[in-house]
């Protein structure tokens, strides 16, 4: 890595941070303003800041000191501190977890069906291992079915978009930041297999640049949709910008399919008001009651076409060369799967196999739908199409679009990577909970048509009039 690039590029990296936090100050000034941030938003982002915490501390702290692990390969040393915080903090997310499922349920929260299938999902995997042979239940496993049950109760819709949003675009900037402080820290020289389009890898405050831009490319569509006025636009456009500089191609496709999806579909929440930056006075979109054909039709194409590739790539046959190590996993893979087809071998499985010296990498299958049948069989394959089946058609044909587009990049990446882990918490298990936290149609109570505002039809987009904390509690808050 020359040191031309290298500083060419951090400057770069900071300078489009920097800029960035003007439209980042402007949507959080509205979302304050229309009380938007309430508990389930500190929920979700604390269970994304618990997964980043302690390897971001590291990174800011002492950069990424490298060693060569057994097989010669360059890999980040990481100290003990660090998996001691680590465990302490997920034990900490463990017990607020739960403490959040009581207060929601003291105050009468309406339950969450789909956290209820990823659950199953998360069992099914751990009888797996028992059935195996090994431990039934491990201490991620514990704290990601901890996480789940909070989110049953869970305020669907915008809070939990907002939390997931934050948490990303925090990480966006501190990574942009420690660009400009210490470029060392987070550019990295080129692999023989691959790039970056600055001619480095940006790892931002992570140890890899799959796991950053990974992140920063499936949260493109909450930050869509949590976030009010046209200052989004922009900021979804910067976190793409900073997924793709990390030269992670399957990042860089899956933030191209989230913008695609979203410049196209241009979904909005239900109780969505754009704020016109001149005026500063909401406009409500009146076609919000409408259904969109077209576009409904357009996404059931988008989002079938998706899910088709992330299928059929591994059945497909392919050069290794042109897939590095993804197609020598996926045969591995499918030589084992007929051994227990309906079960398969457990969350734990691929550790093993790779412990065993079998495989080389430890994590997964590099597929979603592979790693879901090596770990939980035809009964894991099920229970992953039936969560996905409730996500996008639950809401209904308003909540279709929405639900597209927050799959869409997720299933793409489910390709060559998988993004939702069911067999314990990491770092994108905050992705999965407010992908499970969709918005669902307000129910329309019997009774008299209520009565016109007294100040006359004028103030029909202004913003609340209670206070932000009045606006949180209000009945029929499942819609936000």
């Amino acid at each position: 890595m020359s040191w031309q690039a290298q500083h060419s590029t951090a400057l770069l990296l900071g300078i489009v941070t920097l800029v960035a936090l003007i439209p980042i100050l402007i949507a959080a000034r509205r979302a304050h303003t229309f009380g938007d941030w309430d508990l389930t938003s500190t929920y979700v982002f604390a269970v994304g800041v618990t997964g980043t915490l302690p390897v971001a501390l590291l990174i800011a702290r002492s950069g990424q000191p490298e060693r060569l692990d057994l097989r010669g390969n360059i890999v980040v040393a990481i100290p003990g501190w660090v998996s001691l915080a680590g465990h302490s903090l997920e034990a900490l997310l463990a017990a607020v977890s739960l403490a959040f499922l009581v207060t929601r349920l003291l105050r009468g929260a309406q339950p969450n069906f789909a956290p209820c299938i990823a659950i199953v999902l998360v069992t099914a995997l751990a009888f797996s291992d028992g059935l195996n042979g090994r431990q039934v239940f491990g201490s991620q496993q514990l704290v990601l079915i901890a996480v789940l049950l909070a989110a049953t109760v869970a305020r669907p819709g915008r809070s939990a978009f907002l939390g997931a949003a934050a948490c990303s675009l925090l990480l966006a900037v501190l990574s942009g930041i420690e660009a400009l402080v210490r470029s060392s820290s987070v550019l990295h020289e080129c692999r023989e297999d691959k790039c970056g389009v600055f001619g480095v890898l940006f790892r931002g405050v992570f140890t890899n640049e799959n796991t950053f831009g990974l992140l920063m490319a499936l949260s493109i569509p909450f930050v869509w949709l949590a976030l009010r006025g046209r200052a989004r636009v922009v900021i979804c456009f910067y976190i793409a910008f900073m997924s793709v500089a990390t030269g992670s191609r399957t990042a860089a496709v899956a933030a191209a399919v989230a913008l695609f999806f979203l410049v196209l579909l241009r979904p909005s929440l239900p109780d969505d008001k754009n704020i016109d930056s001149g005026s500063g006075t909401p406009d409500i979109d009146h076609d919000s009651d409408e259904k969109p054909t077209g576009k409904i039709i357009l996404a059931a194409f988008g989002i079938t076409g998706v899910t088709l590739i992330g299928l059929a790539l591994p059945l497909m046959p392919h050069d290794q060369r042109s897939i590095p190590q993804r197609a020598y996993l996926w045969e591995l893979a499918q030589e084992r799967l007929p051994q227990s087809p309906l079960f398969g071998f457990g969350a734990k499985a691929w550790q093993q196999f790779h412990s065993d010296g079998e495989a080389p990498v430890s994590f997964s299958a590099h597929n979603q739908w592979i790693d879901t049948a090596y770990a939980g069989g035809l009964i894991g394959l099920g229970l992953l199409a039936t969560l996905i089946g409730y996500i996008l058609l639950r809401g209904g044909a308003r909540m279709f679009l929405i639900a597209s587009c927050v799959l869409a990049p997720i299933l793409m990446a489910s390709a060559t990577e998988v993004p939702w882990a069911f067999s314990g918490y990491n770092w994108l298990s905050f992705i999965l909970v407010a992908a499970l936290l969709m918005p669902v149609p307000a129910r329309r109570r019997a009774g008299p048509a209520p009565r016109a505002r007294t100040h006359g039809s004028s103030n029909a987009g202004q913003p609340p009039a209670t206070s932000p904390v009045q606006h949180q509690s209000r009945a029929g808050s499942s819609t936000r």
